[in-house]
Formats: structure tokens, sequence, C-alpha cells
């Protein structure tokens, strides 16, 4: 049997490996990768529920019964407190009629019903949005960054976030979830390097948090593009994940049978060193040419297109995707060149990690041809690999928002009255 045929075989049948159990024998199909642990029975059961209905929604409530691993009768209550709430809807019945048994009437999320702020800090310009309790963008705008000032910076984004909150009407606004590039200090909410924009221990979530008085969640960029996955994305046909994100920077985030690797300093994932075989880039701080950062990310191709001469100063990332759209061979070359590079490092990555899929994203990935040409990089460095291994990340152009409101909604999916506990007393279970 041929390598690729023999990896998908066996990829394949441990993605139908039956999942495990839980004490009363539903299948878990769903788990926060934090550390969050409801306090009561009850609302450990009402999360386990809430999140069957995400991961399987529309689903009548005997279906839930039988995944959650709940009693009918709790499932009924639980169910109808979600539904006051205003978290879970009904939908119109379907199935058996009156005749022939009880109609089964499915349940689903009420997405109208709630929002999340999100907050990704860029290089040039921030990117703040309002997205549903399924990830999906309701509003977004860009806020330009008019000083290099981190405090400034942030007010300005968090007075955007204000403003989406008040078009958002009646939604309830459960919290914000932030990323940005660098390294990040998510216990302490505190990015505590970013190259690129020259700040240092700046405490990105409570600058947030204080400003709006919501409950704010702040990681890396890659880290909640990993969560997104999880959640709403690959996360239903893969366990092991590698995320990447290519844009102003270079960052990735592991997935290890479903859990964020973070290793031991918290900075498991940082790729910005990463030796990419022949590339030649500007020279990085660590005296290399070719780290993936410099040969990668959008401020180290703009300035290889100034050494060559089909980029001037004031030249931006977003008008040479134009160009090579707009048939400029020179800078199509280059675009397609980088996008090798990035396929190098990844078959470093899934050679060394053996992940069920890496997802691409970040606002290198509008370039045309972008995919196939990382897929044809892969080979060069791993070329067993199949190519559909690598995909781009589900939410597109919305994923940067997708992102930063996974951080939030993985934490309120685990515990839903931590965020809501008027849910702990709607009705009895």
């Amino acid at each position: 049997m041929p390598a690729g045929r023999r990896w998908r075989a066996r990829h394949q049948a441990r993605r139908l490996r039956p999942g495990p159990r839980c004490a009363r024998g539903g299948l878990m199909t769903w788990r926060s990768t934090h550390s969050i642990h409801p306090v009561t029975m009850r609302q450990q059961n009402l999360a386990t529920v809430l999140k069957v209905i995400l991961a399987h929604g529309p689903i009548p409530r005997a279906d839930i019964t039988e995944i959650a691993g709940t009693s009918s009768g709790t499932t009924t209550k639980l169910t109808a407190a979600l539904i006051e709430a205003g978290i879970v809807k009904e939908l119109t019945a379907s199935g058996p009629t009156a005749g022939a048994g009880r109609p089964r009437v499915p349940l689903d999320l009420d997405t109208a019903s709630r929002a999340v702020l999100t907050l990704h800090i860029g290089v040039h310009y921030s990117l703040v949005a309002a997205v549903d309790i399924r990830a999906e963008q309701i509003l977004q705008r860009k806020v330009e960054h008019r000083s290099a000032d981190a405090r400034e910076v942030i007010q300005r984004a968090a007075g955007a976030l204000a403003e989406l909150r008040r078009q958002l009407g009646g939604r309830l606004v459960i919290g914000v979830g932030i990323t940005s590039g660098g390294t990040v200090d998510h216990t302490a909410g505190r990015l505590m390097h970013h190259a690129d924009l020259g700040w240092t221990s700046v405490p990105v979530r409570d600058l947030v948090a204080e400003q709006l008085g919501l409950e704010v969640v702040y990681d890396n960029e890659a880290r909640g593009e990993a969560l997104a996955e999880l959640t709403f994305g690959v996360g239903s046909r893969a366990d092991n994940v590698i995320a990447l994100f290519v844009g102003s920077v270079v960052e990735a985030a592991i997935v290890v049978d479903r859990r964020i690797h973070r290793g031991a300093h918290g900075v498991a994932g940082t790729v910005t060193h990463l030796p990419v075989g022949e590339a030649r880039g500007p020279r990085c701080e660590c005296g290399r040419r070719n780290c993936l950062r410099m040969v990668a990310s959008n401020t180290g191709l703009l300035t290889i297109a100034r050494e060559q001469g089909i980029a001037t100063e004031s030249t931006t990332y977003e008008e040479l995707v134009e160009r090579s759209a707009g048939g400029d061979d020179a800078v199509a070359e280059l675009l397609a060149l980088r996008a090798r590079w990035v396929g190098e490092a990844v078959g470093v990555l899934t050679d060394l990690l053996d992940p069920d899929a890496v997802t691409l994203s970040g606002n290198a990935t509008h370039a045309e041809g972008f995919l196939d040409a990382v897929r044809t990089g892969m080979r060069s460095a791993d070329p067993t690999r199949p190519d559909e291994v690598v995909q781009l990340a589900t939410f597109g152009e919305q994923s940067t928002a997708a992102a930063a409101a996974a951080l939030l909604l993985d934490r309120y999916f685990a515990d839903p009255v931590a965020f809501e506990p008027g849910l702990d007393t709607n009705h009895g279970g």
C-alpha cells in the first residue's frame, strides 16, 4: 500500500473509534481546554446539555438524553431552564405525529439572544467585532492605530467595542475575547512582548475590562484560532491540530488530544525562529536570514519586496495582493514563494507532531493560490502526508473575530452559570 494511503487508513481508523463515555454511559463529545469545574451537579449537567446542543443542534431531547447521559427528567428540566433564559430555542417539530407517537421537537442555540465582543490587536490597526454564540460575525469595524502607545491603542479599541455594544440592541453581551500576536501570558492577561509593536508587559485584559466592565479573556491569536477550530470547525473530526496564523506575525498553536499544549513556560508553538531551508529574507535579530518570521510574515515579505525593487516604503501588504491578482507576475511569484516557505515549515511541524489537521489563517491566506503553494512546500519536507491535512481556517476572512470569541465561548460553554447566575435558579433539576 502506498505511504499516503497507509497514512489515510491509519488516521481514518483512529477517528472512527468510539469516544470516551461518561459515568452514565453517554458519549462525551466536547470538553473545555480550561480548568473550569462547575461547582454543583446541576451546573455540570447544564454545561453538558448545552455543549451537546452546541455540537449536535438542532437535536431533540431524547437524543440529548442519550448523548449527555442524563435522565429524561433531568434533560427536560435543564432544557426548560435554557429555553427560559433564551439561550436555547425550540424549532418546528419533526418525526412522528400525534397518530404515531409524540413529535420530536428539536432544540438549538438561540443565536439571536447573545453576543460576544472581540478585539484583535494587529500591528497597524485593530479589528473589533461582535459575534453570536456560534462565533458567526454580526458587526465588524477597523480601528487604525494613531500612535505606538499601548494604552492609547487599547483605549481607542475599547471605545469602539463600547459603540458596537450599543448597536447590538437587546442582545446580552456575555464578555470580550481578545487576541494578538506576540508572547501572551494568558493567566495574567498580559502581552509580555511583541517585537513589531514594540510593546512589553502590557496589561491588555485589565485595560479593556476596566473600560467595559465585562468578563475578558486574552490569549495569543493562534491559540484562539485553535479553539475556534476545536469548537466550531475541524474539531468534529480532528483531535490533534496545528493552527498556524500567518500575517503581520507568524504564530502557531499545538493541540494534542483536544487540549492546547502550552509547554513548560507557556510558549509552545512559537515558530518565529524556525529555520526554513534555503530561504533568504531580512536578517533576523538572532542573526540568521531564514527564520520563519523574516521570510513568511507580511513585514518580512514587504522588506524582501523592497529589496527586489517591486515595492516602496509606503506599499502595504494588501496592495501587493491586489497587484498579484491584477497580473503583476513579479509580485505573484514572491507571494507564491512565501507560501511555499510556509509549506516547508508546515512539513517540518507535521513530520514532528503528526496532526490530524493543520489550519491556516491570517491575511496571508487571502492571496490567490496560497493553499496550493503551501501544500507544495509541505511535500518537500514531508512527502508522505496527504494534501488535505492542510486546510484554510473554517471561518475564512472572519477567522480573526471567531478566534477571539472562541477564547470567551470556551469558558462560557464549560460553565454557563458562572456567566449567568440566574440559570441556577430557573426550574428544578
